[in-house]
Order: C-alpha cells, then structure tokens, then sequence
C-alpha cells in the first residue's frame, strides 16, 4: 500500500493552481473538474502535476532516506556501541588478572602448640605414642616459658591432676604443669591425697609440717577418728588426720620439747675421707646409693671427734660416711661414693652413719633426733623416701638388718644401744619402728 495524492485546480486570481490531496489507494486518479466558462490546459496541468509529484516523490524519498539514514545510523551506533561493548569485554578479560594455581602449604607443627585438648608437643609434625615423662621447653598457663621442665605427656598432650606413671600416682599442677612434690592435694575428683618427696602418692606414716599422718595404702586417703597400723604399732590418727597417740614416749619428748636437730657440718668439704678410695656404688643401676644403715660406736669411753680422728687415720681399715652425736652431725667422706662400714653387698649400696654413745636422757633424745635428720637428709639427697626394711627390702636398715638379710657381716648394733638408754633412761624401749616414725616426721621437712 502506498500514499496517492489527488489533485483539483482551483482558481486563485487569474491563475489556476492544483492543490493535491494525499490519499490511500493502490493507483493514481486524477480528475479534472473545470467549470464551464474555465479553460483547462492539460498538457500544463499534467506538467505541473508531474512537477509536484516528483517534488513530492522526492520530499518523500528525502523522508525515507532519513529515516533509513536514521535507522542505519542507529543500527551502526548500536552495531558500534556493541562492538564496543564486545571490546570491553574482551578488554576487560584480557586485562584481568588470573590467579596462577599455587598450592598451599600447612605448616608443619613443631614444639607447643595450644590445641582443643590441651597443649600438645610436636616434633617435625608428629607427637610421642603413649605416656612420656619428658624434659621439654617450658609453658606456662598464658602460654611459652624459657628454660626447660620435666612434664607428662599422653600422645603429646600435657596432664594435670593426679595421673598414673610408672606404677604408681603423681599431681600435676593445672597451672605450670609440674609434678608436685611434698604437698597435699585435691584430686580433679575430689579426694585428697599427700605426694611425697619424690612426687609419689603416699601410704603409710608420712611427716608434713611438724606433724605425723597416716595414708592408707590403696585407697592413699588421710586415715581420720581412727586406730591404724604401720610396722607392728598401733597409732590414733585425731579428726584433723594427726597422729596424737602411739607414738614412742622418746619421740613424744623431742616433739613435745621442740628439740630439733643440728646442721650438718662437711669436715674437709665432707672429704676427711680420700675421694679416690673408693668410686660410685656398685649395688645400684644408677651408682648412686638407694638404703640408709645406721651404726653406733660401741666405744661409751670416745667422743665424736676421738671417733672421726681415728677413722682419718685408719681408713684402709673401715670407715664410714657421718658421725652423730647430741650436739653434731658431722660428714666425713663424699656420700657419692661407697663406704666400707657394713661389708658387701650392703656397701655397695648404702650411705651409711655412727651414732657416738651419749650417757643421759636428754643427750640420747637429741642424738635421735639428729640420726632422724640426717637420714631424712640422705633419703631427700637421692630420691627415696622412707620405707622400713621387710624381708629384705626398704629404705632405712640398721647393721643388724644387714646381717640378717644381706650378709658380710655380724653385726647387730644399733639395738643393744638403743634398748639400754631407752630402759635406763625413759622406762621404755625404742626399736627401728620407733626410729623410722622420727624419720618420717623430719623427712616432710624438706
């Protein structure tokens, strides 16, 4: 369908003008309409009408070539700005940055590390099996330390609270991790329980501050409002876990008089003794000394240091490693090393000390109590504690327990001594029992 226009002369002056109708149709009519006394010249009026529609023709082809310019300018503006959004793109994606493939290393863990179950100790990435008791770079409860400790671990992870090792129980502090040695403790359960010198739990008569208890064995519970045995004696252990009754009456008198003990003297540096007589224990694995043997003189006519001076001088002979009186406790050869006081196999294994003979109540009560000392001292010295020979085994023997379980001797001091003072002095008799409670007592001193 195209636009057709029409067209009619009208008169306008004396001239006659076409003036054109535009309309719709599918072919061109013209008609002339002339009145009767007008003239129509139709070659003129075909002529002009020729004009005006080339005119027009021309005016519309002008419109249409604008518009298809237009459209044309309008697609290659579109065409344009996509391709220029295309090159943009194709920019922007060329100028992005494309992160190159790495992998990504965790870092090996090495040392502390503070993990959900605890610290834990690495080494290159991997952590010990099972429990280790291991000296290792100290940490605190805020975190690393300097220095070194000893700590137990369990697949790596540090133990607090009371935790079985080697048999046996020890306390391990939740706030520096360290074993607790000498004190009394709340489990993580809720029960008390004494560690000892060495960080063992205890059973048995056990001294802390100045004052006697009762653990008993197994259950390593403080025995309260009760009557317990240790070593064939019957003791009363009070409301507060004391023992207030059962102890010997000499031992009753140093603690109720408050007679303490004397300083351990070194004559010569305690190397009176030649160093180089004898060498490290030979009974032991470790070569150092694991029992206590307590001597006396048998000699009421010496004192302690007629006894020492002798000994100097005839050491090839025997000798021991301290001597003890009311007044003295005096080291005479290095405890590192054996002594030849009680025959082999016992020297191979024993620290061992003379009680020098005193002659009155009071003397013999003090020379007790610093025997007690300073085997406390001994036992403190090399990591065992007290433990009163049995058949053969214990911590703490008399010369007379050694002829009786080890041989190389006959000896059986220090009981006749011992009985004779106690009857004539206190009315009563003092035995190892008696003397393994005073050295229960001054062992909890350290």
């Amino acid at each position: 369908m195209t636009n057709k226009k029409h067209y009619k002369l009208y008169k306008s002056g004396k001239n006659w003008c076409v003036m054109a109708i535009t309309a719709l149709a599918l072919t061109v009519s013209l008609t002339g309409v002339a009145s009767a006394d007008t003239t129509v010249d139709t070659a003129q009026a075909e002529t002009s009408l020729a004009q005006s529609s080339a005119s027009d023709a021309t005016q519309i082809e002008s419109t249409d070539a604008k518009i298809g310019e237009s459209e044309t300018n309008q697609s290659n503006q579109n065409n344009q700005q996509g391709n220029i959004s295309t090159q943009q793109a194709t920019d922007q994606k060329a100028n992005s940055v494309t992160p190159k493939s790495t992998e990504i290393s965790t870092p090996v863990k090495d040392g502390w590390v503070q993990e959900s179950n605890g610290w834990t100790f690495y080494k290159n990435g991997k952590t010990d099996l099972g429990r280790t008791y291991s000296y290792l770079p100290t940490i605190t409860s805020n975190g690393k330390g300097s220095g070194s400790n000893w700590y137990l671990t369990d697949n790596g992870v540090i133990q607090t609270g009371v935790q079985k090792w080697a048999d046996t129980y020890y306390y391990f502090d939740p706030s520096t991790y360290l074993r607790v040695d000498n004190d009394y403790r709340q489990s993580q359960w809720g029960d008390w329980y004494m560690f000892g010198k060495d960080g063992r739990i205890v059973s048995g008569l056990y001294g802390w501050k100045e004052s006697l208890y009762y653990f008993t064995p197994y259950l390593y519970t403080k025995a309260t409002n009760q009557w317990v045995s240790a070593n064939g004696k019957s003791y009363w252990a009070s409301g507060s876990g004391i023992i207030t009754s059962g102890l010997n009456s000499i031992n009753n008198y140093i603690l109720n008089n408050n007679l303490g003990h004397a300083n351990i003297t070194f004559y010569d540096n305690g190397q009176a003794i030649p160093l180089n007589i004898t060498g490290k224990y030979s009974g032991t694995g470790n070569g150092l000394p694991n029992i206590v043997i307590v001597h006396e003189t048998a000699n009421p006519n010496d004192s302690i240091w007629g006894e020492i001076n002798y000994e100097k001088n005839h050491y090839n002979d025997a000798f021991v490693h301290a001597f003890v009186d009311n007044n003295n406790i005096i080291q005479i050869s290095n405890t590192d090393h054996e002594a030849w006081g009680a025959g082999y196999p016992a020297n191979g294994r024993a620290v061992q000390f003379e009680q020098v003979e005193v002659h009155n109540a009071d003397a013999f009560a003090r020379e007790l109590s610093n025997a007690a000392y300073y085997t406390a001292y001994i036992m403190h010295k090399y990591g065992f504690a007290p433990s009163l020979v049995s058949n053969g085994n214990g911590t703490l023997w008399s010369h007379h327990n050694v002829s009786q379980y080890l041989g190389g001797t006959d000896h059986t001091d220090p009981d006749g001594y011992w009985y004779t003072n106690a009857h004539n002095f206190y009315g009563t008799d003092y035995t190892m029992r008696d003397f393994y409670e005073l050295v229960s007592l001054y062992y909890g001193e350290f």
